[in-house]
């Protein structure tokens, strides 16, 4: 097992016993729970490593005299074990976390796994949240800081956010982008009725119209930058007949 897959475990011990402690469960029923759930190499040094005075230090360690420290003391010999100083696995991953980058959106998933596993290694630090969205492609990232400071202010609160919060607001501009990026590729060419389709020739004709008069760009408040009405039509029957939807 490698030391993240370690590190991963006891973040889960630690989930575990919480829950069973919050059902009244004293520390060593739930030391002894936890144990009957090792598998692999960490059964295997329960049962071959820990010799029995081990497993009596691990079974009557006490914080103070009325309070048992049986869990947390089960977790330090195993990272003593497995991981060894956990302070040079922490200098490890920060040198990891100051060359992580998310080069394309398509990697975010990837890079936000990464970044997560890699931050609960250290101590709290408010920055690291500014930068976990400092590495996101660069125009992705001025419309992200543009809605977090929307929703939450400007300057933006690192501070108080939690990496939940940024991860919805990171989703929800994405998903906003690609809705924009299809309605765009739905336009249909006025002249050739093709999807997204932007030809030169249809630019040019379009601008000969509008020299000539024959078309005025739209008022309308539904319009795109560039949309046209026939003049002659309206004229004639009081609304357009002819809507050229064009995007240069």
């Amino acid at each position: 097992m490698s030391k993240q897959g370690i590190l991963d475990f006891i973040c889960q011990m630690t989930m575990a016993a919480k829950a069973y402690k919050r059902r009244g469960n004293m520390n060593e029923a739930t030391v002894m729970t936890l144990v009957q759930g090792f598998t692999g190499q960490l059964k295997g040094w329960w049962d071959n490593f820990c010799t029995p005075f081990d497993r009596e230090t691990i079974l009557g360690a006490m914080k103070n005299k009325n309070e048992e420290d049986f869990v947390a003391t089960l977790i330090y010999t195993i990272i003593q074990h497995f991981v060894g100083d956990l302070n040079i696995f922490k200098d490890r991953a920060a040198s990891q976390l100051a060359n992580l980058y998310c080069s394309t959106m398509s990697d975010y998933r990837w890079y936000k796994d990464v970044f997560m596993s890699k931050i609960t290694l250290r101590e709290f630090q408010g920055f690291w949240k500014e930068r976990f969205i400092a590495r996101l492609p660069k125009l992705f990232f001025g419309k992200v800081k543009s809605k977090l400071e929307t929703h939450f202010g400007n300057p933006i609160p690192y501070q108080v956010l939690t990496y939940g919060q940024i991860h919805s607001i990171v989703v929800e501009t994405w998903r906003k982008f690609n809705n924009n990026k299809n309605n765009k590729k739905n336009i249909t060419c006025w002249k050739y009725g093709r999807t997204a389709h932007f030809a030169n020739k249809c630019k040019m004709e379009i601008q000969e119209y509008l020299d000539k008069g024959l078309v005025r760009p739209s008022k309308s408040l539904w319009s795109c930058s560039r949309f046209y009405v026939m003049n002659a039509s309206e004229l004639e029957r009081g609304a357009p007949r002819l809507a050229i939807n064009y995007k240069p």
